[in-house]
């Protein structure tokens, strides 16, 4: 009977207090957090609690945060009524990478700046490396709170894949979407007069202050030079240019949530989808410059780290962009393999069960103390295309021009092959708060395709995208570095 089920389910969540919590496992077997009490108020013995505070989180007895809050009903459950242990997690996470990365990052941003970092391999989706500043000791998240409670609004603390507001416009970057719809509609070879600014009905766009112009321009040069005007001037008007933009739009889930195995990503993309016109938001608006504005990455547009290394992600995959994925595999205490989907279908339904059952409401004085919480479902499974950003000739053709604008106007290393775009994006405060410092970029590194996208939000006055070359560039090295010391070994062991 239901009431029998749930009273059975009350006892199995019973034992789950006494259950030791799973760990949690990099790709090469490093131990990321592991869990030897079964009840305490900060749970977890981290191998670097600020590098891993915002990807893992913590999980406490009073509440959770992070993958280990999405996953806690997993991590208390086992394989069998005699294990102690709860399942483990084995992710695609590289731990040395996640070092180097967060090291580059703050060299840059600072160990208070506002900013994130994601490594992706574009072949797969395997999240290498994803890390968020300002950190906190995840491994202390009771002498922690109250500092990150106060500075929540003001640090913006709480920064792992998205953040909605007025403050990750994408910039330039964007101008990769444009430039795949030129390509995608016979505007590969557009050239036009290399014009500084552009006069509107009732507006001007303009270009960066210290732009050169250059008599006239095509896309090649329109995307090295980073030129506002160039791509309005292009696109403008299009037939369907709105419809055009969103499905791009739709590839990387811009405006809509996407649920990961590993977290929810939020964005906002500003058409109506039913008429096709500019959702007004603010004060002043003029329906004209937004729709221009969509074109170089401002008005409504709102865009996370993630998004930004899919979109690269896509461009050097033959423009298929892979579905992103963080949990490998998952093991029980005596080391079986389970499947990641077949576990969250079981537990949710436990977890529906106990929150709609007739039964359950009889039984409520148990609540506190056993209902499951449900795991969200993630979008799509790991090894599957997510999207088709474009068709592999237009992909094929905008890496080559991002190669060129990485060598020729932000100077990387040539040898690398990294294809880059950067982007500075306006916050709509002050010159002295600070704009948004973009870069996306793809490279194949010892025949694996990666993709890094770098975002610092607010940056320091001044700071412009090209200057994330420099923490771009030292993670490509040491992918080099990484996966050459890897196929070496490799081969000394082969022989």
């Amino acid at each position: 009977s239901d009431v029998a089920y749930y009273k059975q389910e009350l006892e199995d969540a019973k034992d789950k207090q006494t259950i030791i919590m799973g760990d949690v496992y990099d790709r090469n077997d490093n131990a990321l957090v592991t869990f030897t009490d079964s009840l305490t108020e900060d749970q977890g013995t981290y191998l670097d609690p600020y590098v891993y505070s915002q990807v893992l989180g913590y999980c406490r007895n009073a509440d959770s945060n992070g993958l280990l809050g999405r996953y806690e009903s997993l991590l208390r459950s086992t394989a069998n009524e005699s294990d102690t242990k709860g399942y483990s997690l084995i992710l695609t996470l590289d731990h040395e990478l996640q070092e180097q990365v967060y090291e580059a990052l703050v060299n840059t941003i600072g160990a208070n700046g506002r900013g994130s970092m994601v490594v992706m391999n574009a072949d797969t989706g395997e999240i290498l490396s994803m890390v968020s500043t300002p950190v906190y000791d995840a491994s202390n998240v009771s002498a922690e709170m109250e500092w990150m409670n106060d500075s929540a609004k003001s640090n913006n603390v709480w920064y792992p894949l998205a953040k909605t507001g007025n403050d990750t416009a994408p910039g330039s970057t964007f101008k990769l979407i444009s430039s795949i719809i030129m390509l995608e509609n016979g505007l590969g070879t557009f050239t036009t007069s290399d014009d500084v600014t552009y006069e509107g009905k009732g507006y001007t766009i303009k270009n960066y202050s210290s732009y050169v112009s250059a008599g006239t321009i095509g896309l090649q040069d329109a995307l090295k030079k980073s030129s506002n005007v160039f791509f309005v001037k292009a696109l403008l008007k299009l037939d369907g240019l709105e419809e055009k933009l969103t499905e791009k739009a739709k590839a990387l889930y811009l405006g809509e949530n996407l649920s990961l195995d590993f977290g929810d990503i939020t964005s906002n993309w500003p058409f109506d989808e039913d008429t096709w016109a500019i959702i007004e938001k603010k004060e002043g608006f003029n329906a004209e410059y937004e729709r221009a504005a969509c074109l170089f990455g401002q008005s409504e547009i709102r865009m996370s780290s993630l998004q930004g290394a899919m979109l690269a992600a896509g461009i050097i995959n033959n423009g298929k962009i892979m579905t992103p994925y963080m949990v490998e595999s998952v093991k029980d205490s005596s080391g079986k393999t389970h499947d990641l989907y077949e576990l969250i279908d079981k537990i949710n339904e436990s977890a529906d069960f106990a929150a709609n059952s007739d039964a359950a409401n009889c039984l409520k004085e148990n609540e506190k103390r056993v209902t499951s919480t449900a795991i969200p479902d993630p979008e799509a499974e790991k090894g599957t295309v997510l999207s088709q950003l474009t068709n592999s000739e237009a992909a094929d053709q905008l890496l080559s021009m991002m190669q060129y604008a990485a060598v020729n106007q932000y100077g990387f290393d040539e040898s690398l092959g990294v294809a880059a775009k950067s982007g500075t994006s306006e916050t709509g405060q002050n010159a002295n708060a600070g704009n948004n410092a973009w870069m996306v970029s793809a490279a194949t590194i010892n025949g694996t395709k990666y993709a890094v996208c770098i975002n610092w939000a607010k940056a320091a006055a001044g700071t412009q995208g090209k200057d994330m070359r420099v923490p771009v560039e030292t993670i490509y090295r040491y992918l080099q570095d990484m996966t050459g010391a890897q196929d070496a070994a490799g081969t000394e062991n082969a022989q």
